[in-house]
């Protein structure tokens, strides 16, 4: 290689470093006509070409450099940044991996890799890789305040907050690191105003933030300020979805029913054709189990959203009960590696009465690293069909107990008061499972006050023993797969139920291990009468697909009762007459 070419090289690189993009593209195609497999070269005109958004040009000057240096890993590292620019995370994935196994210790694939394993729903694999960025490199922000999102992802805000403070050491004006820091605060019941204070100065316009300053408003029990100041925020950037989001969940937990859609339809008066609008008024209706109306608004809102809404479609006509058009729907749909619209597509084999079929499409799904949510319904299938796997799956007695906690009654009354000041919502939030009553925000856990930190404290036991009764691992079984030296708490809140709530069956499929923790329960819930009036279901499939399989096992619910079980497993309650269900739940991860 010429003197020469590598000065022209030099000039390209500084040229691009000084944001003269034109000069630097010229001088890489000058080099590449010189020398066709010059691989510097094509690298610095790929990064220009991704800059410029021109992508398929950039994709074929790195394919060109990853060809003429398949073992360079600066190559492999900024290639798998462009197919993540365009959501190929497996295409992403292969890249970093590739780079890493060139050169083990480069700090930033190792960062991009944890983050394509975190998209590609594989939480642990992303963990462990940021901790050995920080055990190569300490001083690397960036792995830090990945770390510190990873756990906050995770419900742990206190691990979050110690990461993302190692990362604010070493990059003490960083934006995204502030903003974490300051969500971190949020959810540990701390005040968030210093973080989100210095981030402001930094960005005064920035929208991600004033939402997050709204959301501690109301968690802090101001809402009419906080409704003052999403209102604004909706004003100065129309069509920001986050906002659309927080404002119809604040209002429907203000208790306005119509609050849900008024939100929305205000926004698409003045953006009818805003796609990101569409879609997150679409998804927040499915939500809250309203699919008719997601059918009715498919006709305004497809010029907007073309093919995305053949996918609404599917999933809407098939939790509406309209079987025909949901068949068609998906027959017109790639399934194949979706998994939030394969899951849907086996809700809709067991609800028009296919559970060979739905067992059948299940298996290969919970046999993926990011499958874990088809268990439930290959649950269901195996049941229905009498499949002796099921007893394998949920059968085993061991899978659900309860432990009575050493609280006496003045410490549930105490514990009691505690919660109940942290009920601020007059409703239940649009996306949760209760009905007929209100659940905290953030969680629990992080929380200081000496009734919870016990609490937590008893709980940790009860888990602990709950693991240790559990039969030997199995590799292939969603609940005894993991290893059991340790466990994290992945989230905690409590429920406040009144005259007639309930939960729907639901499932944590996210998590490893979920609970309800018994605080206050109303009297006809601790008699034996035979109805079961607020007690706990497990193994009943949700009403909306009207299966008629009955829960497998219930629980009495008694103060200072803890009930342990798989995250997997169908859980719900049954209604109530009267008096209030004051609960604890939280859920168990593994400690990886």
């Amino acid at each position: 290689m010429s003197t020469q070419m590598i000065s022209d090289l030099a000039r390209a690189q500084q040229a691009f470093a000084a944001g003269d993009l034109g000069l630097a593209r010229r001088l890489a195609e000058a080099l590449i006509g010189r020398s066709p497999t010059y691989a510097p070269a094509h690298q610095i005109a790929a990064i220009v070409a991704r800059r410029e958004g021109r992508v398929d040009d950039a994709r074929h000057h790195f394919e060109t450099a990853a060809r003429s240096a398949p073992r360079d890993p600066h190559i492999l590292n900024s290639y798998g940044n462009l197919l993540t620019d365009v959501g190929d995370d497996e295409g992403a994935r292969d890249l970093y991996r590739r780079a890493l196994e060139n050169a083990p210790n480069h700090l930033q694939a190792l960062v991009n890799l944890a983050l394509a394993e975190k998209r590609l729903g594989v939480p642990e694999a992303s963990r462990d890789l940021l901790e050995k960025a920080i055990t190569i490199g300490p001083r690397h922000a960036a792995a830090w305040q990945a770390l510190g999102v990873l756990r906050l992802d995770q419900g742990e805000p206190e691990g979050a907050a110690a990461a993302l403070d190692e990362a604010l050491a070493l990059k003490p004006d960083d934006l995204r690191t502030l903003k974490a820091r300051g969500f971190a605060e949020l959810e540990r019941g701390g005040d968030p105003a210093p973080y989100y204070s210095r981030a402001r100065q930094m960005a005064p316009k920035d929208p991600e933030l004033a939402l997050a300053e709204a959301v501690a408003l109301q968690r802090a029990g101001e809402v009419p300020v906080a409704v003052q100041r999403l209102e604004q925020l909706a004003s100065e950037h129309a069509g920001y979805e986050p906002v659309l989001a927080a404002f119809a969940r604040l209002r429907s937990q203000a208790g306005e029913p119509d609050g849900l859609t008024r939100t929305y339809e205000q926004a698409l008066a003045a953006r009818p054709a805003d796609p990101g609008i569409w879609n997150g008024y679409l998804a927040t209706l499915l939500r809250a189990g309203r699919p008719r109306d997601v059918l009715e608004r498919l006709d305004r809102a497809r010029p907007a959203l073309g093919a995305a809404a053949t996918r609404l479609e599917a999933v809407a006509a098939a939790e509406a009960g309209e079987a025909e058009r949901a068949e068609r729907a998906f027959a017109a749909l790639p399934l194949a590696g979706d998994v939030e619209l394969e899951l849907a597509w086996l809700r809709h084999l067991l609800r028009t009465g296919r559970p060979e079929a739905a067992a059948t499409a299940a298996e290969p799904i919970v046999a993926r690293p990011n499958g874990h949510g088809a268990w439930p319904y290959l649950a269901i299938a195996w049941r229905m069909t009498d499949e002796a796997r099921w007893a394998w799956l949920e059968g085993d007695p061991s899978f659900i107990r309860t432990f009575d906690l050493p609280i006496d009654a003045h410490g549930l009354a105490a514990l009691a008061d505690a919660l109940r000041r942290l009920h601020r919502a007059r409703a239940a939030p649009v996306d949760q499972t209760l009905r007929g009553g209100t659940q905290t925000e953030g969680n629990l856990f992080a929380h200081q006050e000496p009734e919870i930190r016990r609490l937590k404290d008893l709980l940790a036991q009860a888990v602990r023993e709950y693991l240790d009764g559990l039969p030997e691992r199995d590799a292939r079984h969603p609940l005894l797969r993991e290893p059991r030296e340790g466990f994290r708490f992945a989230g905690a809140w409590s429920v406040r139920l009144s005259a007639a709530g309930f939960h729907i069956n639901h499932v944590h499929t996210t998590h490893w291990i979920s609970s309800a923790f018994y605080v206050v329960t109303p009297e006809e819930v601790g008699r034996s009468n035979g109805d079961a009036s607020g007690w706990l279901t497990f193994g009943e499939p949700p009403a909306e697909l009207g299966l008629d399989l009955p829960p497998f096992r219930l629980v009495q619910p008694q103060p200072g009762r803890v009930a342990l079980f798989p995250s997997t497993l169908w859980h719900g309650t049954r209604p109530f007459g009267a008096g209030e269900r004051l609960t604890v739940a939280f859920d168990v991860a593994t400690a990886g």
